[in-house]
């Protein structure tokens, strides 16, 4: 699906009845899929979807954001250069390879709460237009967030990560990690522009 644009909404989420419950399977990519250098005029929905072999959203343009929430990336994804002018959520997503976000855009109070990431996850050079939220979040080996931009709060209660690094980064709100377990954490000519917990 490289370089398109998407006017409408994309739903790859199960359907529901009235109740709640869910109605029919979780949308499966069992091949490559990518989705390079497009446009997402509306909201897009990948919720529970199951990326089977690499993802690839790279220089994508989020107008409306989004929702990863529960979706499975199995052998690794890439959302690098890629800019979110609203809310783009991954909570409880499950990154079992690589998951790059390096020179991201994403909007304020996005989230990746309670997500579970095996390998790497990079966020090098991005920027955070406001809160974003990794609250609950497992990081089984390095978290690249060195030379970050953060308008307001980065927020990771609750983590677990073995290898966090922060350095040159710049944090204009507030700095939250209370009731976490880590292993490194490497801040060399971190700024925090308000306070820290």
């Amino acid at each position: 699906f490289k370089a398109c644009e998407w006017h409408g909404e994309i739903i790859a989420n199960p359907p529901r009845e009235d109740y709640g419950h869910r109605v029919g399977r979780d949308t499966l990519f069992e091949k490559d899929a990518s989705f390079a250098e497009c446009e997402f005029y509306s909201k897009c929905n990948f919720q529970n979807t199951r990326f089977i072999k690499k993802a690839n959203f790279s220089k994508c343009h989020f107008h409306k954001g989004g929702s990863f929430n529960q979706a499975t990336f199995a052998e690794g994804t890439t959302f690098w250069d890629t800019v979110s002018d609203a809310s783009l959520h991954f909570r409880k997503a499950h990154f079992q390879g690589v998951a790059n976000f390096g020179q991201t855009t994403l909007a304020a109070r996005s989230s990746f709460n309670d997500a579970q990431f095996d390998n790497d996850a990079v966020f090098f050079q991005s920027q955070f237009e406001g809160d974003v939220f990794l609250s609950g979040a497992t990081f089984s080996r390095q978290l690249k967030l060195n030379k970050l931009r953060s308008q307001g709060g980065l927020i990771m209660q609750r983590i677990q990560a073995n290898d966090i690094n922060l350095t040159q980064s710049d944090i204009a709100d507030r700095f939250i990690l209370s009731g976490s377990h880590i292993g490194t954490l490497r801040a060399m000519g971190l700024s925090v522009g308000t306070w820290m917990g």
